[in-house]
């Protein structure tokens, strides 16, 4: 989180669209299925273990 003084009169917040479109395989994503099996292992061993 980064600290924010309150806005002025002065000061204007702008905000800004990003897009983001996610890579498939053909454009080399290395992500898969089985991955989601070592992150759920890391959150119960960090989360429930630790």
């Amino acid at each position: 989180m980064l600290p924010v003084s309150p806005p002025n009169s002065a000061q204007f917040v702008h905000e800004v669209l990003i897009a983001y479109y996610g890579r498939s395989c053909a454009e080399g994503k290395k992500i898969h299925w089985y991955h989601a099996l070592r992150v759920i292992w890391n959150l119960v061993k960090f989360r429930v273990i630790c």
